[in-house]
């Protein structure tokens, strides 16, 4: 799957964070959680990563796009239940 791949990018021990909603994921297996709920409902989910930089023990995967559900709206953001 790819959750498993991306969190694969990630040490052990690595953090994600998912800006816009604020979602902070410890671990290989807290990324893979995080990646199933946020594309959670999606029928092709796909996001596309252009470039990146890392400095000191930091790394940053700027997601130029993602592609959810047509309707799906993240949490934390305006209109989130």
């Amino acid at each position: 799957e790819d959750r498993e791949a991306f969190a694969a990018l990630y040490p052990e021990d690595g953090v994600f964070e998912e800006v816009p909603t604020g979602t902070i994921a410890h671990g290989r297996d807290e990324i893979v959680a995080c990646m199933t709920q946020l594309f959670a409902g999606a029928a092709e989910p796909r996001a596309e990563i252009r470039g990146g930089f890392q400095a000191g023990d930091r790394a940053v995967m700027p997601i130029e796009r993602a592609t959810l559900s047509p309707v799906q709206i993240l949490p934390g953001r305006a209109g989130a239940p």
